[in-house]
């Protein structure tokens, strides 16, 4: 009786397909503690407030930070990054998406990809930490 091949036979490299498309990221992210993070946002008369905040992570593409304020999804904001060797990085971005485990972590995206703050970020980079 001929046996019929099994999937890994067919597929040598079998891959999750759960797990290959729960990972949508498209950049590395670095986790840096050394880095001054201020957010800026107006709220609805105009008037912009700053807040300092708790970065997670970065990318050339967005950051996960920790805020003391429910922020609202879609909000546009203004990041401003100061590096330990006075480099500072002002970007435009919004909010992304808000943590499920904590009501004030988000996830943030920028408005376009930064380039320049990709390249400081490993130029600087101390500690390989990835997420």
């Amino acid at each position: 009786m001929p046996s019929t091949p099994s999937k890994d036979v067919d597929d040598p490299i079998h891959f999750d397909d759960d797990l290959v498309h729960s990972n949508r990221r498209k950049s590395v992210r670095y986790v840096r503690n050394d880095i001054q993070t201020t957010l800026s946002i107006r709220n609805f008369l105009g008037l912009k407030s700053s807040m300092e905040v708790k970065l997670f992570d970065i990318s050339s593409r967005g950051v996960n930070i920790s805020v003391a304020k429910r922020l609202k999804i879609g909000k546009p904001v203004c990041l401003i990054f100061r590096f330990e060797d006075g480099i500072e990085f002002k970007i435009n971005a919004f909010i992304r998406n808000c943590c499920t485990n904590s009501e004030f972590q988000y996830g943030i995206q920028f408005e376009k990809q930064e380039n320049n703050l990709a390249d400081h970020l490993l130029k600087t980079q101390v500690d390989l930490v990835f997420r």
